[in-house]
């Protein structure tokens, strides 16, 4: 009868134990439901993070605070390998969620610029727009994960940010108008021409007029290569969107109302100057070392923009010029910092233009010597001089000389001995 009572007694314990047991962790379910959200308090601005982690199978020690939730897993013996894995993974979620907005529109920006005839914008402009988002968003991501931890991370955990792989196939999207079973090889000639321009350039140093003419010369080897893979069409589409000229058009007309006509016959004026005379060194501004080639170029040029003028109109043309010269730049800004008006700061650029073409004339004059030549640019100069101080007055034409504005004219004066045997010069109007 003993041992029954005893035995009786400890059955009753056990099947107490287990309703006890039973009845804490419904009442656990209860608070915890498996799709509940943790809240994250950022102490910098105070505003809530919510991100998922019903994954997790330590549901019972989970907290309403994350940074208590990252105590939990410490105080039950997690690994503190797998505590900064589980961190990452959920602030890797949520900032994923945060940078779409930035990745969609993105992907919308590479498909209106291949969709339209007439690009608006370089879609490297786009890209390096949209890098300065994700840059501030890893650094931002970086920072949290920091944060919630209490210590640095390895840097293999949090080098490849969440949204990498979109970027890249937003930018996979480039040639569309190139067949898939071509696409890769026109990027693998791409990536090679990239690095071997690479290979010629020092980073942080500027590029050189003999580096240009470099670059220049792998540019063409490149699309020379290009055409022979790419249909004519897919090619005019390569040029018309992804080559430097193709780039360099959208940005001088993008302020300019015109149809598609017209932007087609100003990109094919600029293409065919650019593959007289090189991409990078037009693009730059470098001018030939020989002097007879310099006034070749510089005639070129003008035939170039009486051409564009022809397609633009007067007014269209006038605005194209003020808005890519940095020249009118220059005399807008001195113009407002001195109380003078547009139509003097407009003025200031037309002498400044008619100035140089008279010297561009001078050299296409034949049958005169070099001091006849200079003599005429004597006078060339006199009559800018004249006409600045008409229009500025003696004591802000000093002004104008001695500033960034008027350094054209100081250039101007050593034309005089561009023509002379064994001399170069560096006047080289810019280039519209």
């Amino acid at each position: 009868m003993k041992k029954l009572s005893l035995g009786l007694l400890g059955l009753l314990i056990f099947i107490s134990g287990v309703l006890v047991s039973r009845f804490y962790m419904a009442s656990n379910q209860t608070q915890q439901p498996p799709d509940r959200q943790v809240l994250i308090p950022e102490e910098t601005n105070r505003r809530n993070i919510r991100i998922q982690t019903n994954r997790f199978m330590w549901r019972e020690i989970e907290s309403a605070e994350y940074p208590r939730y990252v105590i939990n897993l410490r105080n039950i013996g997690c690994p503190e390998p797998t505590v900064e894995d589980i961190i990452v993974a959920d602030v890797n979620s949520y900032c994923l969620e945060k940078t779409k907005p930035t990745l969609h529109a993105l992907q919308e920006a590479v498909n209106r610029y291949y969709a339209s005839t007439r690009p608006t914008n370089s879609i490297a402009q786009v890209l390096v727009e949209t890098e300065t988002v994700l840059n501030r968003n890893d650094s931002e991501r970086i920072a949290l994960i920091v944060h919630l931890l209490g210590h640095d991370v390895d840097k293999s955990k949090v080098a490849i940010a969440p949204w990498d792989y979109l970027v890249r196939e937003a930018k996979s999207s480039n040639f569309p108008y190139v067949s898939i079973e071509r696409r890769t090889k026109v990027v693998e000639l791409r990536d090679q021409l990239q690095r071997d321009m690479r290979a010629l350039t020092r980073p942080g140093h500027g590029i050189n007029a003999a580096a240009a003419k470099q670059l220049d010369a792998l540019d063409q080897q490149f699309y020379k290569k290009l055409a022979d893979i790419l249909t004519p069409e897919e090619m005019e589409a390569f040029m018309l969107h992804d080559s430097v000229v193709g780039g360099n058009v959208a940005r001088k007309l993008e302020k300019i109302q015109l149809g598609e006509d017209q932007y087609i016959q100003v990109f094919d004026a600029w293409k065919a100057f650019t593959e007289k005379y090189g991409e990078l060194q037009t693009a730059i501004g470098f001018a030939p070392e020989d002097p007879q080639q310099q006034t070749t170029e510089l005639s070129d040029e003008l035939a170039l923009q009486a051409k564009i003028k022809d397609i633009l109109g007067d007014q269209s043309y006038s605005d194209y010029l003020r808005n890519n010269d940095p020249q009118f730049w220059n005399d807008t800004s001195f113009a407002t910092q001195n109380g003078l008006s547009t139509d003097q700061a407009a003025k200031l650029y037309d002498l400044r233009r008619t100035a140089m073409q008279a010297i561009v004339a001078l050299g296409n004059t034949p049958n005169l010597s070099a001091e006849e030549r200079s003599s005429q640019v004597a006078v060339i100069i006199s009559t800018a001089q004249n006409q600045l101080s008409s229009v500025l007055g003696q004591q802000l034409q000093s002004a104008y000389l001695n500033g960034p504005s008027g350094g054209w004219l100081n250039v101007l004066k050593g034309t005089g001995q561009m023509w002379s045997p064994g001399t170069k010069t560096e006047f080289y109007p810019s280039n519209p």
